[in-house]
């Protein structure tokens, strides 16, 4: 949030990833300490961001210790509706020599068969999440898939939003372009 919407198009931006991973850490009920973002709030920024011609990547991971089987759902309801151009959804992913890989090895949730070639958008097999089974999360990844399909269309029609959005924007505007 170093910068407006409109800075960002000025400079030439055209298209930004932005982790948004959980909202349910920023509400307050969770003890875990995950958040990267601050300043503007998430649905804001998306939404001006769009305005202004910007394409989005947004980013959602599925099974941190405060998900479950109720929250989860809710979380990624609320991704899908900031109508992120593109996606990426995935399981957590405990890499080594991160905070959440040592954590995860001192707790025993890493699992003997777990190694390098895990590195991939989809698993949930080679560690233990503390409220899903394995199997469990992949309904939650499917329903996401649906969601964005279902509410928000295909990627196509969202770039071409956004080119209209950014057209209204700046159809008048005095400065060259």
């Amino acid at each position: 949030s170093q910068y407006t919407a409109k800075e960002l198009r000025e400079c030439g931006v055209g298209q930004i990833w932005i982790g948004v991973e959980s909202f349910i850490q920023e509400d307050g009920t969770t003890k875990d300490i995950y958040s990267k973002r601050t300043g503007e709030d998430v649905e804001d920024m998306f939404r001006e961001l769009h305005r202004h011609g910007i394409q989005t990547i947004g980013s959602l991971i599925l099974g941190f210790d405060f998900h479950n089987m109720d929250n989860l759902k809710e979380d990624i309801d609320r991704f899908v509706n900031l109508k992120s151009t593109m996606y990426q959804i995935s399981p957590l992913t405990p890499c080594p020599g991160t905070p959440l890989f040592e954590r995860m090895m001192e707790e025993e949730r890493l699992l003997d068969s777990y190694n390098w070639k895990d590195f991939h958008l989809w698993k949930d097999d080679v560690f233990k999440l503390n409220n899903f089974k394995p199997g469990e999360i992949k309904e939650f990844y499917d329903y996401a898939h649906d969601q964005i399909r279902d509410k928000n269309g295909p990627p196509p029609l969202q770039i071409m939003e956004g080119v209209l959005d950014a057209y209204n924007v700046y159809k008048d505007s005095k400065d060259d372009w």
